[in-house]
């Protein structure tokens, strides 16, 4: 199977991991996601979806041909999977959750913040992060060393960003994150890190 996923191209890596993120469930809003690409600049769209406002970053990465969809994707697993770390999420973290997104860029009547709404409403599939890893990867290794470093401090630092927005009933900062979450953290910033 490993030598399977090592073969996969990366647009097949990038439609499995929209397949195990987007899922069944959220048909509907990869479909109205797939429509504000046809509706609007592939840069904004982007900007929608991840909070990236690095339009540079993003015309390096899409002459690759890499899909919008996937970039989505690869921008809001991080989140949900920290979210998800410890096996739980309670209405106040859930909360601090939207909230630290939003202030990262992900506006919650979006398609991404529906969809990242929709995921703290059920845990994802255990095989997510493993999917996100091997895009994150086949994408790192397309790009210049300083865009992969770019890329994962902006991915990367959101998702640190509302981890401690998340954290504690006070708010007390990385302290407060779990030790799961924070193993979760490193984990996927290594995706990045192995290819710096």
């Amino acid at each position: 199977m490993i030598w399977v996923i090592d073969s996969m191209s990366i647009e097949e890596r990038g439609k499995a991991l929209e397949e195990a993120f987007f899922a069944k469930k959220n048909k509907d809003l990869l479909q109205q996601l797939k429509r504000n690409l046809d509706t609007s600049s592939q840069h904004d769209a982007l900007k929608e979806a991840t909070g990236v406002e690095d339009d540079q970053l993003w015309d390096r990465i899409l002459a690759f041909g890499i899909r919008t969809e996937s970039l989505a994707a690869m921008s809001l697993a991080p989140l949900v999977l920290v979210a998800w770390a410890d096996g739980k999420i309670d209405e106040k973290e859930r909360g601090a959750i939207i909230a630290g997104a939003k202030e990262s860029g992900v506006q919650p009547d979006s398609t991404a913040g529906k969809l990242l709404k929709g995921w703290l409403d059920e845990e994802p599939d255990e095989s997510l992060k493993q999917v996100w890893i091997d895009y994150t990867q086949a994408v790192c290794d397309r790009l210049q060393a300083g865009d992969q470093i770019n890329l994962g401090e902006k991915v990367m630092g959101r998702c640190q960003q509302v981890a401690e927005a998340a954290g504690g009933f006070l708010g007390l900062g990385i302290g407060s994150i779990s030790k799961s979450e924070l193993d979760m953290l490193a984990d996927l910033k290594a995706a990045f890190e192995a290819h710096a």
